[in-house]
């Protein structure tokens, strides 16, 4: 199984799609998601380069193929990520341990309150691509998250936090390491400690290991590119602030 390979084994990812389709010849201004469905055959190349230059997993072309950047367009998100993962699937006769990634970047438009998107639109839309094909992939790869407000839309996306708990919660800390995610914290809302309990948040304080040990983020914040400290959440507030230190 995969998560048994990735307590022990080497594996190694793809690289970029965008450059690879640009020497190829992809004009500036091109939606490069397109040549899923344009120009298959240039797909399944790189990710055949990929594959015979030792690649253990092939990332489909869907970086921005979600459903608000998509929203009217030529091709809809549906097409656009189906086609890339028949795409990934053809190439990938060539070496059938071959892993495949679904690759899901920033959704292009600015959440609140610098924005007007919600924070349950954005978690709509990213869930549909994941239902969509979450039979065809083996992981889901989050990439370029400059906006730690998406970075925790992604946390629910991975039912590490669902609605129903997020009314619950009091603050999240990201405990981090030379920008490293290592550990995540949970505080629930002592006075709703009660009615918590029925949607399996019985603490006040519920730690998370082994989903987060690889995460990095891009920090927003000045002076914290390395050492340890802890990004706080603050979730009925909407802030963020930095806590130096182990605890909090």
């Amino acid at each position: 199984m995969l998560r048994e390979r990735l307590n022990k084994d080497l594996l190694i990812f793809d690289g970029g799609f965008g450059s690879q389709l640009q020497e190829l010849g992809m004009k500036a201004g091109e939606i490069p998601e397109y040549y899923n469905i344009e120009h298959p055959e240039m797909i399944i190349d790189i990710h055949h380069r990929y594959l015979k230059a030792g690649a253990d997993f092939i990332t489909t072309n869907t970086f921005g193929a979600n459903p608000l950047k998509l929203e009217q367009h030529k091709y809809s998100y549906q097409e656009v990520i189906l086609a890339a993962i028949q795409n990934a699937k053809e190439a990938k006769k060539i070496k059938p341990d071959a892993y495949i990634a679904l690759d899901i970047g920033p959704i292009g438009k600015l959440m609140e309150p610098m924005g007007t998107l919600t924070f349950d639109e954005v978690y709509q839309s990213v869930k549909q691509m994941v239902e969509l094909v979450k039979e065809d992939i083996d992981v889901v790869l989050f990439e370029t998250m400059t906006d730690i407000y998406e970075f925790i839309q992604k946390l629910r996306l991975s039912h590490f936090i669902d609605s129903k708990q997020l009314r619950f919660i009091q603050r999240i800390g990201f405990y981090i390491n030379d920008l490293v995610v290592y550990k995540i914290a949970v505080v629930v809302n002592p006075l709703t400690l009660k009615k918590s309990s029925k949607y399996q948040l019985p603490q006040h304080y519920n730690f998370h290991y082994d989903d987060f040990e690889h995460v990095k983020i891009k920090e927003p914040f000045k002076d914290t590119s390395k050492g340890r400290y802890i990004l706080m959440y603050e979730v009925p507030k909407n802030e963020i602030y930095v806590c130096q230190g182990e605890d909090y």
